[in-house]
């Protein structure tokens, strides 16, 4: 599933759900806004974003969250967030440009001038990706949405494809997926959602909301192919993520550190005491 991911995180942030069929009065094929919301941003060339994560397992035994704020385009990335894990916080920030990346944390500031944003050109998807695999990825609907800053939106509401992201998995990566992963895919499937507004004129994305519940039932369903894997034990999962994207075509710059230590010490202090 390793290449198949930038195709599904891109469809994540830029469609949200797919149906092979053309709605009435001028309302689009999912798989068509899709790939034109893509296109739309790439036009637009930049966005400020702001992003909320969260996680949490079995009630109160494993909780965490992100909250990450910034302006991203092909050539510039800046983040400024928190990550919250088992009630501790802490905050960070992120600087990268084609060839240099800059992570702050406990405000120490760590970077390599090599590493950039160039990296993941070959992994970024087209709107053609998206149009062709949209609807092996997701299922859902098409409607009205709400008014977002002065603009009509389309609203679409869908969840995962598992048998068309099994059969693409296959495909791309030439990794046989088992009966029993199939099975865990459905299951999975049927309780996620993805929610998304995107402009009716400009076809620009701009809100997204994923989530995620399995409950003690749920998982109940998966039976045994639990038990030889991390999530033996599991009694309840949920995930939510909400992204908002707004500012579009705005400059986006930076000043890197003046100081800063090889990044690859920041990974050697996270860790180092798992080696």
């Amino acid at each position: 599933m390793r290449r198949l991911l930038p195709l599904v995180l891109a469809v994540l942030v830029f469609a949200g759900c797919g149906s092979a069929q053309s709605g009435g009065g001028g309302r689009p094929a999912p798989a068509d806004l899709a790939a034109d919301a893509v296109a739309a941003l790439e036009r637009a060339g930049s966005a400020h974003y702001v992003l909320d994560a969260s996680a949490q397992r079995n009630g109160d035994a494993f909780a965490g969250s992100v909250h990450a704020e910034g302006d991203a385009s092909a050539d510039a990335f800046t983040a400024q967030g928190t990550v919250t894990f088992q009630g501790l916080t802490f905050s960070g920030q992120v600087l990268a440009s084609r060839d240099e990346l800059f992570v702050s944390v406990m405000d120490r500031w760590y970077g390599d001038p090599e590493l950039g944003l160039g990296e993941a050109d070959e992994e970024t998807p087209s709107p053609d990706d998206v149009r062709r695999y949209f609807d092996d990825v997701f299922s859902g609907s098409v409607g009205e949405g709400p008014e977002i800053d002065g603009a009509a939106t389309w609203r679409f509401k869908g969840k995962l494809n598992p048998d068309g992201f099994a059969d693409l998995t296959e495909r791309f990566d030439d990794e046989e997926v088992t009966d029993e992963q199939r099975e865990l895919l459905r299951v999975v499937a049927q309780h996620t959602r993805f929610l998304l507004d995107v402009g009716q004129d400009d076809d620009l994305p701009r809100h997204l909301e994923f989530g995620l519940e399995l409950s003690e039932e749920d998982l109940a369903q998966i039976g045994d192919s639990l038990d030889t894997s991390e999530l033996a034990g599991l009694v309840q999962f949920d995930v939510t993520a909400t992204l908002d994207l707004s500012e579009f075509g705005k400059d986006v710059s930076y000043e890197a550190p003046a100081d800063y230590r090889p990044l690859e010490d920041l990974f050697e202090e996270l860790f180092g005491s798992f080696g």
